[in-house]
């Protein structure tokens, strides 16, 4: 995967090869979006070329670009194959090249672990489907039932550029990228399979000469415009535009690197915020034989792990406390107030109100205590 600056607002991101591989997985890509946004960066425009790859690690960057706050555009040079175009629906804006095709069919996962695993997995990938099926029918005008029909039959389905934007996955189609390719009928196509069209993109894309380049060659003037070199040209030795090269790249290494660390230490700072809250709310509450701090790190590791999205939504389950007025009965005409006769009704009061009753009333509060968790508190 190849990172380049476009502008101070803008910048861009070749990605070509599977998803799930390395540099290509949902947490690295949702960590270089925040990374993209702490930098002020406002646009990104990802380069596709993509066979499909973990429909698990798809999963994670569908909901990466559609949790981020910027702009992200797509432009489809070669394929967007399986959860290469199952990613195109959180992508508002996607450009494809008159010679490019995408590829629909339904997702796949080769699962293993127990039988809970395969259950989990077997119901991520149903739930993937009829989101993508309702995101292809919002797009297309088809009802949902005719898009399963169409291209959730179990057999894989080639479109090329026309139909890719008539179905809605993409918005417009532009000039070929791979210009020199031979170009691609169905039957060719299916013959090929996904990985054969995949490499027969290979080996044109970016190139402007009448045959494909081997690996072993290298079209100087390309790289030094595409990585923005300086102090080289098409005439300078191949050692020196390799070095220059990989100077840039490890800037763009380190600048990506810094990102992620100013992403992480916001993320972090969220996550202790929101556990601060929580805690001071009275709503973290530890169970039998666990340590206030043990529960915490647990809600930790799910912010860290799952995002603060997640633990925003895991905290919120937990429910607010009410004014002790809402758990104190008045009864008779002296307006005699009763204690809480039961474990909820003490976790029900707010923080100020519960921590009245646990220093004034320490029996009653141990009683109760005791006849929820089976032994005494400890104050």
């Amino acid at each position: 995967m190849l990172i380049r600056e476009i502008d101070k607002k803008t910048v861009e991101v070749k990605l070509y090869g599977n998803i799930g591989g390395w540099f290509a997985n949902g947490e690295t890509i949702s960590d270089m979006l925040d990374g993209f946004e702490a930098q002020g960066y406002e646009n990104v425009n990802f380069r596709l070329h993509c066979y499909g790859g973990s429909v698990i690690e798809g999963n994670v960057i569908f909901n990466a670009f559609l949790r981020s706050t910027l702009n992200i555009s797509a432009i489809i040079d070669g394929v967007a194959a399986s959860m290469g175009c199952f990613i195109l629906p959180s992508i508002a804006t996607v450009k494809i090249a008159d010679n490019a095709f995408g590829m629909i069919h339904r997702p796949t996962s080769p699962a293993g672990g127990t039988a809970d695993d395969l259950l989990a997995t077997a119901k991520l990938l149903q739930d993937m489907e009829a989101n993508f099926v309702k995101r292809v029918s919002e797009r297309s005008g088809m009802s949902e039932d005719e898009v399963k029909a169409k291209w959730f039959d179990g057999a894989d389905h080639w479109l090329n550029a026309s139909e890719m934007v008539a179905i809605g996955l993409a918005t417009e189609v532009i000039p070929a990228t791979a210009k020199n390719m031979k170009e691609l009928d169905s039957s060719m196509v299916l013959d090929l399979g996904v990985e054969g069209v995949f490499n027969q993109f290979v080996a044109y894309l970016g190139d402007g000469k009448d045959k494909p380049q081997s690996k072993l060659q290298m079209d100087k003037k390309e790289l030094i415009q595409t990585l923005g070199l300086e102090g080289v040209d098409e005439n300078s030795p191949d050692s020196l535009v390799l070095a220059k090269a990989k100077e840039k790249q490890d800037a763009l290494t380190s600048q990506v690197a810094t990102a992620q660390a100013t992403a992480k230490a916001q993320r972090d700072a969220s996550i202790k915020t929101m556990l601060d809250k929580a805690v001071a709310e009275g709503r973290l509450i530890p169970q039998a034989g666990q340590t206030l701090e043990q529960l915490r790190g647990s809600y930790e590791t799910i912010g860290q792990t799952a995002g603060v999205d997640v633990l925003a939504t895991a905290l919120a389950g937990l429910g607010t406390k009410q004014p002790i007025a809402g758990v104190i009965v008045k009864e008779g005409k002296e307006g005699v107030e009763t204690d809480p006769k039961t474990w909820a009704e003490v976790m029900a009061l707010e923080p100020t109100a519960l921590a009245t009753f646990r220093s004034e009333k320490k029996e009653l509060y141990a009683n109760l205590y005791k006849a929820e968790y089976g032994h005494a508190p400890k104050f």
